[in-house]
């Protein structure tokens, strides 16, 4: 039965890396989830929802997508696609055609506004993308932080370039940790989001690295044809083989990052949390500390097997 003091926003950068693909593709197979709409950003926006909303129609699903942010609100900003967004997935004619025409709306931040006002105090913002779109609508509306139940952000958190430090979280530790992509792309929106004092829960790639899809794992759909099955198949056979060509050998697994998000946002909790401060530096990088009263936490820990048997699961059943 669905939870009437829990909606849903999934704000993305679909279309590059496959995983925020897979994470609406578990959205598409759960049941009574209440997504009350997608939102896109990251250079080529309207592209993005193109590849959410032709997902959303070969799963016969009708929820609206609006096209966000292309450029960062940090000058700096690093943009990253592969080129091949919307291959496997769109055809040639859905390329070309206006977004109006496919049902899309135009001004993602006017809607996440919008939204935030109609779910006040309910709407949870799943953050699997930069945080442009959400620090957009905080400097358009001095109140829409109010609204805002809290964002689950696949990025930030610890990002250590060796194993979690025994003993952490220390109390009167500092970690110091290298930039997480998400971050790093908009360094001043995630500022002004973490400003705005949401509440957020931080899912990343300390454990989202460790749930790792292999590509044999979701042979079993090419049984189960239908039209979202083959695009599934035909994009990650896209990403791997981009992922092959730029590192130069065979790469046939891919991170759930976004998917462990959508997981612990839904309250699965695979993975071990802990209150923490958080500050973020020029670079990107994080800096944060064990605090008890603080309405921001981290992932730390997660039970990936558990996790993978639950997440295939659902999106092969």
């Amino acid at each position: 039965m669905e939870n009437n003091n829990r909606f849903f926003l999934l704000d993305t950068d679909i279309g590059s890396d496959i995983d925020d693909a897979m994470a609406l593709l578990l959205y598409l197979r759960l049941e009574n989830v209440p997504l009350i709409g997608i939102t896109t950003m990251y250079s080529i926006a309207a592209l993005r929802a193109k590849i959410a909303k032709k997902m959303l129609l070969l799963a016969n699903e009708d929820i609206p997508v609006a096209i966000g942010r292309d450029k960062t609100i940090d000058k700096r900003g690093y943009m990253w696609k592969t080129g091949l967004e919307g291959f496997g997935v769109l055809t040639e004619e859905e390329f070309r055609i206006d977004p109006g025409d496919m049902g899309i709306i135009d001004n993602g931040i006017d809607f996440i506004i919008d939204k935030a006002k109609q779910y006040t105090g309910k709407l949870e913002i799943i953050s699997i993308g930069q945080f442009t779109n959400i620090a957009a609508a905080i400097q358009e509306d001095p109140h829409f932080k109010d609204h805002i139940k809290r964002i689950w952000s696949m990025s930030a958190g610890i990002t250590f370039l060796d194993p979690i430090p025994e003993g952490f979280p220390e109390p009167n530790e500092t970690y110091h940790a290298i930039p997480s992509h998400n971050i790093r792309s908009d360094v001043e929106a995630a500022k002004v989001v973490l400003d705005a004092d949401i509440p957020i829960t931080f899912i990343g790639n300390d454990v989202t690295t460790q749930v790792v899809l292999f590509n044999e794992d979701i042979e079993p759909l090419r049984d189960y044809y239908s039209g979202l099955n083959k695009a599934i198949i035909d994009m990650m056979d896209i990403w791997l083989t981009y992922r092959s060509r730029r590192l130069d050998r065979e790469i046939n697994f891919t991170c759930l990052h976004d998917a462990l998000t959508v997981a612990e946002a839904l309250g699965k909790d695979f993975t071990q949390k802990t209150p923490i401060n958080i500050a973020i530096e020029e670079s990107g990088a994080t800096i944060v500390s064990y605090d008890p009263n603080s309405s921001h936490n981290i992932a730390w820990q997660v039970d990936a097997n558990s996790f993978m048997n639950w997440y295939l699961e659902h999106i092969l059943g």
